[in-house]
């Protein structure tokens, strides 16, 4: 300006605070950007990360799990933030990997359902599967066990296992084919047989082993002898014998 008077100046100043973002890794593409920033006092500041970063590993990515502050920012577990500063503040975005496991199956419903599914690294992850199928025309197929790898141990043979997984894993569910075999006396059910009365259900191609374990006691002195079997399917009858072994390959009667 140009002074023909007399004159003062009077220069105004405002309180600043440094917000300071901190990623660590360079994960994401956070806003404001990582590194410092200055505010007036009193602004209000928003910002963000994203949710998830791929890695060159398609079955390893990072997730964001929120974010730590200090000063006027309290910490939190979005990736989202708004707050108004009114002392340096810092926030450091926090960051967990994760892991792809594969869950493959011919029948049943698994948990975790058929496909991918994320895991942050560490978790527990419990997994399961139906020990049979029902059943249709006499025939099911019963889960025999799993094979696993990277952190699923490599076979089992139930239908559950536990594992916390760290590394990118898989787990097939294996089915075995089986048919029912029926078990009834006539002309009532008399004594404890082998397999018990009622449905039995075996592996397709073994060798079932029956037997009437006959006599077996009645009551007020009275017994029940076996004098022999019917059968349809894989099982022959037989007018006189009380034990019989058969390869089952058919849905099956014993009587």
């Amino acid at each position: 300006f140009t002074i023909n008077s007399p004159s003062t100046v009077t220069w105004i100043w405002t309180t600043q605070f440094r917000f300071t973002v901190i990623n660590p890794d360079g994960h994401g593409f956070p806003n404001p950007p990582e590194g410092f920033n200055w505010y007036d006092d009193g602004s209000l500041i928003s910002g963000y990360t994203s949710y998830l970063e791929s890695t060159i590993d398609p079955d390893i990515r990072w997730r964001c799990i929120g974010y730590e502050g200090t000063g006027s920012l309290p910490s939190g577990t979005d990736t989202t933030f708004s707050f108004t500063i009114h002392e340096g503040t810092t926030l450091t975005w926090l960051w967990t990997r994760q892991y792809s496991l594969n869950v493959s199956s011919e029948y049943g419903t698994p948990t975790p359902s058929l496909g991918y599914h994320w895991f942050d690294e560490g978790t527990l992850v419990e997994a399961a599967v139906d020990t049979a199928t029902s059943e249709i025309e006499g025939t099911r197929y019963r889960c025999s066990g799993w094979n696993g790898t990277g952190s699923v141990p490599a076979t089992g043979d139930s239908f559950a296992v536990s594992f916390e997984i760290n590394t990118p894993s898989s787990i097939t569910w294996g089915w075995l084919f089986q048919y029912k075999l029926f078990v009834s006396g006539e002309p009532d059910n008399y004594g404890e047989p082998t397999p018990l009365y009622g449905d039995n259900w075996f592996d397709d191609g073994v060798t079932v082993s029956a037997n009437s374990n006959t006599p077996t006691a009645g009551s007020g002195g009275v017994r029940y002898r076996c004098v022999g079997f019917d059968g349809t399917g894989s099982v022959s009858s037989s007018d006189s014998e009380t034990s019989t072994a058969f390869t089952i390959t058919t849905p099956s009667t014993l009587t």
